[in-house]
């Protein structure tokens, strides 16, 4: 059996597309009889979920588990590796509300948590920790007087609710919303609340529609700030194109923006 750091690079959209094209690389890495590269997927995963819970892994069990397990990809989407201030926020799902997950694995430190949840109350009102058993009684010590949540990824590969988390709003920054966004994104909250987008020059415009943006109200700014975001990703994939794929690969998949002549040649490759 080949290194299970070697096995984590099967689950990235680079080396996914080569193997589609050449499958020798997928033999050489086990030596087990399966039956199929569905079967062989799956039996590569197992391994990490064995003995390397990388944060592959929590992702793609927060997708399996919320995303397609709980919700709907109808009326629910999500979002990995969102730039909050200086911070990275890990998973954020949107249905009806957004929700932050920040990934901390048994292969993490937890040195910067607390500066990364502050930044993430700039932009979300709801944010939860999602943590191996090791670090439990750390982060429970830690955030037991914050309105963080803290899910356990147990041994079973279970999320167990060990903290519900708690809407905090009173940090939330309609700046860093606004560097969130796409241009296209506040250029058209600006265009629906006020009916037009400043005239200006070229080197005024950004100041100009930022200054627009930060006087909506709170409330209905935060609203359509989430639904800009729910968009990106909403209806890319519908829950049966998804459930074709082994789950082991189902947020990479999801998350990689394949087009659809990708996704077409990979439910090919699985069948």
């Amino acid at each position: 059996m080949s290194s299970l750091v070697e096995i984590s690079k099967i689950f990235t959209k680079q080396n996914l597309k080569k193997i589609i094209l050449d499958d020798t690389r997928l033999n050489s890495l086990t030596l087990s009889s399966t039956k199929n590269y569905y079967d062989t997927f799956e039996y590569l995963y197992k391994q990490l979920l064995r003995k390397y819970r990388n944060e592959y892994v929590y992702k793609n069990t927060l997708f399996n588990k919320l995303v397609l397990g709980i919700h709907s990809l109808n009326t629910t989407s999500a979002i990995v590796e969102l730039p909050i201030v200086d911070s990275i926020a890990d998973f954020i799902l949107f249905n009806g509300k957004a929700v932050v997950y920040e990934i901390k694995t048994e292969l993490d430190s937890l040195e910067r948590l607390e500066g990364q949840l502050a930044n993430y109350y700039k932009a979300f009102d709801i944010v939860n920790v999602v943590i191996s058993e090791r670090h439990y009684e750390s982060i429970m010590l830690r955030l037991k007087d914050s309105p963080v949540g803290i899910i356990v990824l147990t041994s079973k590969m279970t999320l167990s609710v060990k903290k519900k988390p708690i809407r905090f709003n009173r940090n939330l920054d309609k700046s860093v919303w606004f560097s969130i966004l796409r241009k296209y994104e506040f250029e058209s909250i600006v265009k629906n609340y006020y009916g037009y987008l400043p005239e200006t020059t070229d080197f005024e415009y950004y100041s100009a529609c930022k200054k627009l943006f930060v006087d909506i109200d709170m409330s209905t700014l935060y609203k359509a700030f989430i639904t800009c975001l729910k968009k990106r990703n909403l209806n890319k994939y519908n829950d049966s194109q998804m459930k074709l794929l082994p789950s082991s690969l189902r947020s990479l998949v999801y998350f990689s923006k394949f087009s659809k002549s990708e996704y077409s040649q990979l439910a090919h490759f699985f069948k």
